[in-house]
């Protein structure tokens, strides 16, 4: 199952089965940090064991990780999370909500496993100064390809 980016979650969601476990789905999400990052509430540590992520582990992610290093060097920042459940719990809440509802997202984007930040070079296309143009001054004072 996959629910695509959404613009006020600032987040996207895909679920999978876990190879050679039919009980249990794995729900990974990937997005903003500063909207990953408050629906974590453990992490990995250097032996791949579940920690808790303290307030103070998100602060230094959020402000020195993702503000000092990685925005202010330009790159486009996001946060990968997951958590596995057990197959039946998933598909109640799949029979109870809407997958693209809020109360869905609130019952499953929960008590998530923080895994990372990077960044990554998001070079500007070629043709930004058409597109910015088209945006600031409609199709109609700017020729458009219809």
């Amino acid at each position: 199952m996959y629910i695509p980016f959404d613009q006020k979650y600032k987040r996207k969601l895909v679920v999978r089965q876990v190879r050679g476990d039919q009980e249990t789905v794995r729900v990974y999400i990937k997005g903003a940090p500063e909207f990953v990052l408050p629906i974590c509430s453990q992490t990995l540590d250097v032996n791949v064991q579940p920690k808790e992520l303290t307030e103070n582990d998100t602060a230094t992610i959020l402000n020195h990780i993702v503000s000092l290093e990685m925005a202010q060097g330009g790159l486009k920042v996001l946060s990968y999370a997951f958590k596995e459940m057990r197959t039946t719990e998933f598909n109640s809440l799949f029979e109870r909500f809407d997958v693209e509802s809020p109360d869905f997202r609130k019952e499953i984007e929960t008590e998530m496993v923080y895994l990372c930040t990077f960044g990554m070079l998001d070079e500007l296309r070629e043709d930004i100064e058409d597109s910015v143009k088209q945006l600031k001054f409609g199709c109609e004072e700017y020729a458009c390809d219809a």
